[in-house]
């Protein structure tokens, strides 16, 4: 194997690292915003999980935060201003970067 392979295949990890990592960090902000978005919903116990897998799926139908946005701006329709829910994906945008560990 050749310095270019062994720096090639390094690349290669780095990559497929970074985007593992990305991944667990978009996947935790939709776990949070789930939680949040039942508590708004006033639901608890397996209800409020139930939902929050929902918001997990949307994440895994289209990692962009629109779909997610937009679920919970149905959702929460007449519960939660839109600027408050649009807050929240920013702020747990943020938290998730910061520990992207999805199992937390």
């Amino acid at each position: 194997m050749t310095l270019f392979d062994t720096r090639e295949q390094a690349f290669e990890m780095k990559h497929a690292k970074d985007a593992e990592k990305q991944f667990r960090a978009l996947a935790r902000r939709a776990r949070l915003l789930g939680d949040w978005a039942a508590k708004q919903l006033g639901l608890t116990g397996d209800a409020a999980k139930a939902y929050s897998r929902e918001v997990v799926i949307a994440h895994l139908d289209d990692t962009d935060s629109a779909c997610i946005t937009q679920k919970l701006l149905s959702d929460l329709a007449g519960r939660v201003e839109a600027d408050a829910i649009h807050a929240k994906v920013a702020e747990y945008r943020r938290e998730a970067r910061k520990r992207p560990r999805a199992t937390d």
